[in-house]
């Protein structure tokens, strides 16, 4: 994912660009031929990775957060698109990967600031990934693993 910072008035076609074409264009096109492949083999899941700033925009980030919006999109687009074949969710990831430029001490203050008291891990994602992955009735879902993220003040 690419996370260009600034301000809403100050982003340039480049960063625009730049953002989309990793964050939603690769993964349109990687689902595209991840989809050709499972309906000629039978079928299959697949799982787009998200993050909270899809649900809940950071106005410090707007094109990361516009890019991961349209990925969730995608996936009901593609959820209703591919049926009854070929399933389609996204993990929702939360504080998961500590940011290099951010101090640990920062990290576990944010990470206490959440109902879970703790941040994530990548291992949580990846549980989330077979949970959606296994379950044959569940399509075009967004699962959160955000730690109860989403219940905390803005």
């Amino acid at each position: 994912a690419v996370m260009a910072s600034g301000d809403l008035l100050k982003v340039t076609q480049a960063d625009w660009d730049h953002t989309l074409n990793l964050n939603l264009k690769a993964a349109f096109f990687v689902l595209q031929q991840a989809a050709l492949r499972l309906r000629r083999g039978g079928g299959g899941v697949i799982v787009n990775i998200a993050d909270v700033a899809g649900l809940r925009p950071w106005p410090r980030f707007p094109v990361h957060s516009i890019s991961k919006a349209a990925l969730l999109a995608l996936t009901q687009v593609a959820a209703l698109g591919l049926a009854p074949d070929i399933r389609v969710n996204a993990v929702v990831p939360g504080a998961v990967l500590k940011p290099e430029t951010m101090q640990a001490e920062r990290w576990d203050a944010l990470g206490r600031l959440l109902p879970l008291r703790r941040t994530g891990t990548p291992s949580d994602v990846a549980r989330a990934v077979r949970f959606l992955m296994e379950n044959e009735f569940v399509t075009g879902e967004a699962l959160l693993v955000d730690g109860g993220n989403q219940f905390t003040p803005v």
